[in-house]
């Protein structure tokens, strides 16, 4: 519940400025890209 609220606020606010929804999907690709390599690491070593 709260975390659907706080998507819902964070929705509302990058609707409203352009540069921050830039902002915060490069933001989000960085954050995939770096679990994936931690994902991908112990697979390589094993």
């Amino acid at each position: 519940m709260y975390f659907r609220n706080w998507w819902r606020n964070l929705e509302r606010s990058l609707n409203s400025d352009p540069f921050s929804t830039n902002a915060y999907v490069t933001i989000i690709q960085c954050n995939i890209n770096v679990f994936q390599k931690l994902v991908e690491k112990p697979r390589a070593i094993a």
